[in-house]
């Protein structure tokens, strides 16, 4: 099983959800909050996902 697909199944999720958690951490720092806060952590959770799979994709790769 290629390296990607064994990230993806098992931790694409928590990646997710820890980006989510820390970003809506940030933006209430901000003051940002309700359903505007909640579209916020979502799209740019969403936009960013697959960047950061590529980044550990890529760090555990150079490192076999």
């Amino acid at each position: 099983m290629p390296l990607y697909n064994l990230f993806e199944c098992v931790l694409q999720e928590p990646l997710r959800v820890a980006m989510a958690n820390h970003l809506r951490s940030l933006l209430q720092a901000l003051n940002i909050t309700g359903e505007m806060l909640e579209q916020a952590v979502l799209l740019v959770t969403n936009d960013n996902l697959d960047l950061g799979c590529a980044v550990i994709e890529k760090s555990a790769t150079d490192k076999v």
